[in-house]
């Protein structure tokens, strides 16, 4: 990744006053997610720090051993920032955000994070630095596009199987 960035360690409130903060709760299947907001006041410094980009990817750096590496990436519009249990990956140049994205929340990418995930009482925690200790292969641009597109289609494909099934779970209990 190319940078890495901790986020914003400031109260939280749900009256909407201030930028709304990403959390942990808006990591959902890989993406940000716009539910459920808090918001905090933030000065136009701590946004021009902590405003999260298009294609940022936001990552769970302290929870249970379970969650840590929760990882999405940001396709929103709008001015968001993001709390400090979070850390912002930008990529570099030679790799695309959704390829990194799709990379952390592979199995190979979340064993990577979870071997360098520190364990105390009921927490675990990954720091940026063992972030950027993993490895991994970087294909040139025109494969990760490939890759990507194709991940997109499956993905959209397993949204469609699970929507047919719920319909079919519905009519199955609708005829009981």
């Amino acid at each position: 990744a190319g940078g890495f960035q901790y986020g914003l360690s400031r109260s939280m409130n749900k009256d909407c006053d201030g930028a709304p903060i990403l959390r942990i709760n808006s990591i959902v299947d890989g993406y940000i997610s716009d539910k459920d907001l808090k918001h905090v006041e933030v000065s136009d410094k701590e946004l021009g720090k902590y405003k999260v980009e298009f294609n940022d990817i936001l990552f769970n750096r302290t929870n249970s051993y379970e969650l840590v590496g929760k990882t999405g990436i940001f396709k929103l519009a709008g001015t968001f920032v993001y709390a400090s249990y979070l850390i912002r990956l930008r990529a570099k140049d030679e790799i695309l955000p959704d390829y990194l994205n799709y990379f952390l929340n592979s199995p190979i990418g979340q064993a990577e994070i979870k071997k360098r995930a520190k364990r105390a009482v009921s927490q675990a925690n990954v720091n940026a630095k063992e972030l950027g200790s993993i490895t991994m292969y970087i294909p040139d641009k025109a494969v990760q596009e490939k890759a990507v597109q194709e991940l997109d289609l499956m993905k959209q494909y397993i949204k469609l199987l699970k929507q047919e099934r719920d319909l079919n779970q519905e009519l199955f209990e609708s005829m009981l």
